[in-house]
This record gives C-alpha cells, structure tokens and sequence, in this order.
C-alpha cells in the first residue's frame, strides 16, 4: 500500500487483496483484485500468472521446447548474464529509468522523486532485473513489484531496444536474452518465498496483432489465467468531484471519436459511390 499526491489530490494505492484505510486521502486506488470494490469505479481485465510453488524442474517443464531452446541458448552459446537487484538503491533506479524512457514505446516513467514508483522503492517493494551480452550492454531490463505479504511479483516494466534494431540476428539475440531473464527472474523470486509471478495483463481481444504476439509470448510460460479487477474509489468530495468530471470527460471524448468514426465511415461510401459513378459512365 503506497501514498502519493498528483494534481492537488492525494491516493492511496492497493495491489491484490490487501488491506486498505481511505483517512485523509481523496481517491483509492487498486489494482489486480479478485472482486471491485462497492461504490467503485471499475473494470474487468485479465492477467497471466505463474505458480512458483512447484519444483524448479516443473517450471521449467511447463515451458514450451522452443522456450526452453532459446532460454539455453542464450545462456550457454549467446553468453548472456542475467542479474537481478531487489531492492535497488537510487542509482540503480535512475539508470533503470533512463533505460526505459530511452527504448519504450510507451509513455515515459517521471522522476524517481515523484509518484507511485518513488513510493515503491522507498517501501522497497521494487525490483529491477537485467540481461546483459558478452560486452556488458544491457539488452533487456524488467521492472517489479515485489509484494512480500500477498506473495506475489507484478510485471510493471519491461524494455529493450528490440524495436530499433535493423539486424534480424541482434532481434533474436534481445529476444532469446528476454526469455532468460523471464525465467531467472522466476527462479529468483521463488528462491525469496514469492508464490506467484505476475505477467501483468493478458489481452482479451482479438484485433490488436502488437498485444496477440505478447499473449503468446505469456503462453509459452505455461501458467493460468484469472480474471481481475481494478478502479478508483472516492474517499472525499474533492474526490468524487475529480472522478465524475473524469468520467464525463471520458464520456464525451468517447462520442466524439464514435462521431467522427461514422463521419468518415460515411465519407468512405460516399467515395465509393462517386467512384462507382464515374466507372459506370466509363
């Protein structure tokens, strides 16, 4: 459980099933619940879990042989060193964000004076894993948290350059030094009495081919799905002043993307139909 304030608002935010008090904060947040909240916001997701409680061997069995031939690979012929520090000190933290906001895709992380991650490392409930090749370059880097009382390690963070290499040789390399690290890190929390190790999601849809290749990716792991729950929960007026506006906000931004879907929709056959037009007169 972590505090932090944003925005002239302070939260508190929950992972898992742990417990929670809502004084003197404005909204709850929480995060991978087996049920939501009452008088909530909140959504539905699924995420991808890995029993670490059985043998070392079982996890490894419970891999797919092509998995398990690339995570050999990048350890005996590749050479790649996996190394994993929990919990990190500010140093190693600041170069796990420069890491991240250099190579992800995604939004970048802040400060590591400012959020919910400063609050992580300050209650060391993050860690941070990296796979390095042959000339000590870092090639993959992963971000934890490490919940000691729910026993369970959520993948917040993963990243690596895999996207700007041109070199299908040095994509294979990133990609097999991935997996190892997945596996090592694995090893390496169930060693720490960890019990579940988290993927972090798992997408339910069936049109976004980017999310569908991480869905296999998760799956060559082994492990279950679960369905979760995650949202936000007003704990003052100020609060539930900020969420319904938000909502409101969503509301409108949602109608108005569906508005300018059927405009081009209708665009589109207006198009065809002045295209069609012209062929008949031809």
């Amino acid at each position: 459980m972590i505090r932090y304030t944003s925005k002239g608002l302070w939260y508190q935010e929950c992972y898992f099933e742990e417990s929670f008090e809502t004084v003197d904060i404005d909204i709850l947040e929480y995060r991978y619940r087996s049920r939501p909240l009452p008088r909530s916001l909140w959504r539905y997701s699924f995420t991808h879990l890995i029993d670490l409680r059985i043998k070392e061997e079982q996890i490894l069995s419970n891999f797919t042989p092509n998995l398990r031939y690339q995570i050999r690979k990048a350890k005996d012929r590749e050479g790649i060193e996996v190394n994993m520090v929990f919990p990190p000190n500010n140093h190693e933290v600041d170069e796990f964000i420069h890491y991240f906001n250099t190579f992800s895709q995604k939004k970048v992380i802040g400060s590591i004076g400012q959020g919910p991650l400063n609050e992580l490392v300050l209650k060391e409930m993050f860690g941070i894993s990296s796979a390095f090749n042959r000339e000590g370059h870092i090639l993959t880097m992963h971000g934890y948290l490490v919940h000691k009382i729910e026993s369970r390690v959520l993948l917040l963070y993963s990243v690596s350059p895999l996207m700007e290499c041109p070199s299908n040789k040095t994509r294979n390399v990133i990609g097999g030094a991935n997996r190892y690290l997945h596996y090592n890190d694995m090893l390496f929390f169930k060693n720490a009495g960890i019990r579940t190790y988290d993927f972090g999601g798992f997408y339910i849809g069936s049109t976004d081919k980017k999310l569908l290749d991480i869905n296999r990716f998760k799956k060559m792991f082994g492990g279950s799905l679960t369905v979760c729950y995650s949202g936000e929960k007003a704990c003052s007026l100020k609060g539930r002043i900020y969420l319904f506006f938000r909502e409101v906000r969503d509301f409108l931004f949602k109608r108005k993307m569906l508005l300018q879907n059927k405009e081009r929709k209708r665009d589109g056959n207006l198009k065809l139909k002045e295209l069609s037009g012209q062929n008949n007169k031809i």
